[in-house]
């Protein structure tokens, strides 16, 4: 693969204007500006942007297309002008909302321009590496190449534009994300197994204060998703428009052309294609805990390490397997945590000889014998264990292994790691809030009120 341009060069190659274009930089090239005069975006929202891209793994779209749509959505009525006979959603009322609020412009742009990226993650780190610095004055001047008309530029962004509602826009809003999985709203019968659990729990007197800890570990919590396979055939609907692809998805208007002028279209990346949508499949995976319940892990951590436990089954949607084991003798044993007469019993395990070290190695040695399955294997632990060479005895993840561990400690601290070829990875972390525990008129959590002293003693 060839080797990218220096940060300079490739900040030059994005940000020039081409001849001839609508817009220019400013002279002192910190705005973007009309070639008539007017501001349209000042080069820190640029910056922000190629920020952006380059830290979700992705490439920048076209500056001429980014610049348009921003214009758009300053000025309407004027870029509109440019473009007369070529309707651009949405409302103008959703155009007013992203005016008023700016953080959803981001969110704006990776959804009408999505296809219409044509350079790599590694080129857009660069463009932002070059834009966080000082580059050399006058280096964003014209520079010779074809600027592309609005009329071309508003039909390349009429295909993002019409997916972009007010239903979208309040989630993005909300949460930054364009979906997320909602499962309040479903019968209790329907919900996932551990969130049904969970909902009962609320009700007991005794186990209501663990739930509370469990939803903030829930909260806290992030595992990554198994990659989605990118081999299938794009059967699905219609995703956008981009200038490469196969010349059976080319776009009608393209057809209009004659032969030789689409020839030296398609020969110089300039012809448009229909893009298809790829149908998502993730692969199936198991998800398998291991609660150490030690002397480590007396008092506040063992309830903390089932909150944790819960908090693993409770998420592991659509239908995915979860066990959970401990260690009796050295030997790994299955625990059912789906009942509260279970979940007591695990609370009330405080013997001081009772220690992980003999199983986790049998644990991290389980390979499922179907080749399709990814094996999540996740580690509940107090983070003294985990700084004990010997409990993990350089384990590292193998073929369809992925490797978790859940650090814990006296104080409510919670941190989740993946366990890579290159070492351990924080993943997320979070101080527990444990008054919810501690606030028992009549009760006790079983394991809560063990001595930290004794279990001291035991571990010297």
């Amino acid at each position: 693969m060839a080797e990218l341009p220096s940060i300079v060069e490739c900040a030059r190659l994005w940000l020039s204007p081409p001849v001839g274009a609508f817009w220019r930089w400013s002279d002192g090239e910190d705005a973007v500006e009309w070639a008539s005069g007017g501001t349209i975006l000042l080069r820190q929202e640029i910056a922000q942007l190629a920020a952006h891209r380059a830290a979700a793994g992705q490439g920048l779209p076209q500056l001429q297309a980014v610049v348009f749509l921003m214009a758009l959505l300053r000025e309407r009525e004027r870029t509109v002008r440019l473009v007369p006979d070529i309707d651009l959603p949405p409302t103008a009322a959703l155009w007013e909302r992203v005016r008023r609020q700016p953080f959803l412009r981001l969110h704006l742009v990776d959804a009408a321009l999505h296809g219409l990226v044509t350079n790599s993650p590694e080129f857009a780190a660069r463009v932002a590496k070059g834009l966080a610095g000082e580059l050399p004055q006058g280096l964003l001047a014209e520079r010779e190449f074809r600027a592309e008309t609005p009329a071309v530029i508003a039909r390349w962004l009429q295909v993002g534009l019409r997916g972009i509602t007010e239903e979208r826009l309040d989630l993005w809003g909300r949460t930054g994300v364009d979906e997320v999985p909602i499962l309040v709203d479903l019968p209790l019968a329907e919900r996932p197994v551990g969130d049904s659990l969970l909902t009962q729990l609320q009700q007991d007197s005794e186990l209501s204060g663990l739930v509370g800890v469990v939803r903030q570990i829930m909260a806290a919590m992030r595992l990554p998703h198994a990659a989605l396979r990118r081999d299938e055939q794009p059967t699905g609907g219609f995703a956008g428009v981009s200038n490469r692809g196969s010349l059976d998805h080319l776009l009608p208007s393209e057809l209009a052309h004659d032969d030789e002028v689409l020839a030296v279209r398609i020969a110089t990346n300039e012809a448009l294609y229909v893009q298809r949508e790829v149908p998502p499949y993730e692969p199936r995976s198991r998800r398998r805990i291991l609660l150490d319940d030690g002397v480590r892990m007396w008092g506040a951590p063992r309830v903390l390490g089932v909150a944790v436990a819960l908090a693993l089954q409770a998420t592991a949607h659509g239908g995915r397997p979860c066990e959970v084991f401990r260690s009796d003798a050295g030997r790994l044993v299955a625990v059912d945590l789906s009942q509260r007469a279970r979940i007591v019993e695990q609370l009330e395990r405080t013997d001081w000889a009772l220690d992980a070290r003999g199983a986790v190695a049998e644990f991290l040695a389980h390979e499922d014998p179907d080749a399709e399955l990814v094996e999540e294997l996740i580690l509940v632990a107090h983070r003294d264990a985990f700084a004990d060479p010997e409990y993990l005895r350089g384990h590292r993840p193998h073929g369809r292994q992925r490797c978790y561990l859940a650090e814990l400690d006296d104080a409510g601290g919670f941190r989740m790691l993946e366990v890579t070829l290159r070492g351990s990875e924080e993943l997320s972390t979070a101080q527990l809030q444990l008054e919810s525990l501690r606030r028992r008129s009549m009760y006790e959590l079983p394991g809560l009120t063990a001595s930290r002293g004794s279990a001291d003693r035991c571990r010297s």
